[in-house]
């Protein structure tokens, strides 16, 4: 199958962000974690889960819960030496916003060219090397001037704005959970239980007493397994933006260790 992958932003955003991780890195005490996939290059590929059912990514903060049903997340891993800093393109959609106050009003999520960085982690006591948490999640962004932003609106048309938010970046926050689990017997994927506190959320159009606070904080909550598959190259299509179709093989493995 083909995945549309904003590689350039991908790459951007994980080169822009070296230098801050090894600094931060210094002082933590987790371990580095490694994605192995059974092939190189691979492709990775991901989707909320909860006992086999889909569940939503739910931003809560002051307000309420920004909650979006579909959540896909994609990244590569181009070799074994390359694997214990993954950068990851999310993509939401079918989101809405459920306000304290009461409603339901309909919301999109844009990252806005930025991206996830998985990092490190902690192995879980007596798990056998199949579960580590603690892990270190950042989010990217290539550009200075931009920011994933998040628009509510009164109408499902989205034509009527009626709150719009943006996020700031941040490095090393996070307490995701990694597990290695088997399908069928034979292939491994992960799965990741993410609980990132703390993000900062910025009101940018509404009114206070509609969209909440000028600046409140809001924990990022959700489920997701991520798949590896043969990465069979890409092709590009001279649009604008310039849209790089990466083609996707057989799956393969993907486990992760310290």
């Amino acid at each position: 199958m083909n995945r549309t992958i904003k590689l350039l932003a991908t790459l951007v955003a994980a080169l822009g962000l070296t230098a801050l991780v090894a600094g931060s890195a210094a002082a933590e005490t987790h371990q580095p974690l490694k994605l192995t996939a059974g092939e190189y290059p691979a492709i990775l590929t991901g989707e909320q889960i909860e006992d086999g059912a889909l569940k939503d990514h739910v931003f809560e903060g002051a307000l309420g819960e920004i909650t979006c049903k579909k959540a896909l997340f994609h990244g590569t891993i181009a070799d074994k030496d390359h694997n214990t800093e993954i950068t990851i393109t999310p993509t939401y959609s079918a989101c809405r916003q459920l306000p304290v106050t009461g409603g339901e009003f309909s919301a999109t999520v844009e990252m806005t060219h930025c991206d996830y960085l998985l990092t490190e982690g902690t192995e879980v006591a007596g798990s056998n090397g199949d579960e580590f948490n603690k892990g270190q999640f950042s989010l990217t962004c290539p550009n200075e001037n931009e920011k994933p932003h998040t628009k509510v609106y009164n109408d499902a048309a989205h034509t009527s704005l009626r709150c719009e938010y943006t996020v700031d970046t941040f490095v090393h926050k996070g307490e995701i959970t990694y597990t290695n689990t088997t399908k069928e017997g034979v292939t491994k994927d992960v799965d990741m239980t993410w609980k990132v506190s703390g993000v900062v959320t910025t009101r940018t159009f509404g009114t206070f007493l509609q969209c909440g606070a000028a600046t409140t904080e809001s924990t990022y909550t959700g489920t997701t397994t991520v798949r590896a598959y043969q990465d069979k190259g890409f092709t590009v299509t001279n649009t604008t933006p310039t849209v790089y179709d990466i083609t996707e093989g057989a799956q393969v493995s993907l486990t992760v260790s310290k």
